[in-house]
């Protein structure tokens, strides 16, 4: 993972765009005074910026309770609370406003496709508390869609998987999990994960960049691509902690999302990392979300690990 370089002026951001060549658009469309008064409306009440505490999905062989718990102090942490503005006229435009509607644009333009994203954890020293993937289709589910879910656990002996297929909105879902570590798999109904994901997830990612929550502070470069820096305002994890999400310059979608924790002194460091991948909704790409059951696997009638 690449240390990026110290951010440099905002609008570079905005010159790193590449839109159609001759599109021009106009500061009245509908469109575009529908995108930003999203993002220039009065914040929202601080209780709803706080981050949710979503527990982990998949319960890891071999993990002790403590690293679980050490995992979820890295993921979970407070927001600073916004500051509610007085009524009157909408302030000007910043280009820090113009960074945030061209995000939130790439969000809707891409609601329809599938989002991939590696979560990890790391504990000071080194040791990988928990490593999964996830596959989430569509990657902005509405109520009444019917969403299809994989979420994996690789681990010594093979991956934990469940699959999941659900109407947004509705109670139960379609389940089927296999455990590649004792050849066991099972299908049932049962309450749907969360379809946004962890802490992180697409919903509410998109809601704390709409509602001003993270900061923009300038571009920078990831992995030798230009990026966007946003961060949480200051204090606003766990303590001793620190929150940055890039996204790419050009197309303004999700990268990666890193929080930093410090410990008990300050001298031991862990983190845990979020990286993201929108993925067309070919049949192929959707293809990945079709349980695989392998030959010789005995089906059994509860589920072969636990689902959080």
């Amino acid at each position: 993972m690449s240390t990026p370089d110290e951010p440099d002026d905002l609008l570079d951001a905005l010159r790193g765009a590449r839109p159609d060549p001759g599109y021009q658009p106009s500061a009245a469309a509908p469109e575009a005074v529908a995108l930003l008064s999203r993002i220039t409306a009065r914040p929202l009440d601080p209780e709803r910026l706080r981050p949710r505490r979503l527990p982990r999905r998949l319960v890891l062989a071999g993990i002790p309770a403590i690293a679980g718990a050490a995992a979820g102090g890295i993921v979970a942490g407070g927001i600073v609370a916004a500051t509610r503005e007085p009524a009157g006229p909408a302030r000007p435009v910043s280009p820090a406003d113009s960074v945030r509607a061209a995000i939130l644009d790439a969000f809707d333009q891409a609601s329809g496709d599938i989002l991939a994203i590696v979560d990890t954890s790391v504990a000071p020293g080194g040791q990988v508390l928990y490593d999964e993937r996830t596959w989430l289709y569509p990657m902005l589910p509405q109520r009444g869609q019917q969403v299809r879910l994989r979420v994996s656990a690789p681990g010594p002996g093979g991956d934990l998987t469940n699959y999941e297929s659900f109407t947004m909105g509705s109670p139960t879902a379609t389940i089927y999990a296999v455990n590649n570590r004792n050849r066991t798999w099972f299908k049932g109904q049962g309450p749907p994960t969360t379809a946004s994901g962890r802490g992180a997830g697409p919903q509410w990612m998109r809601h704390l960049i709409a509602s001003g929550v993270y900061q923009v502070k300038g571009t920078t470069e990831l992995d030798g691509r230009r990026a966007i820096k946003l961060s949480f305002p200051s204090g606003g994890g766990p303590p001793g902690s620190t929150t940055t999400l890039w996204v790419d310059a050009t197309t303004y979608m999700l990268l990666r999302l890193v929080t930093t924790s410090s410990y008990r002194n300050g001298n031991k460091v862990g983190h845990a990392s979020l990286e993201y991948q929108v993925l067309p909704a070919t049949e192929a790409n959707l293809a990945l979300l079709n349980p695989v059951i392998p030959a010789g696997y005995t089906r059994v009638p509860v589920l072969p690990f636990a689902l959080w």
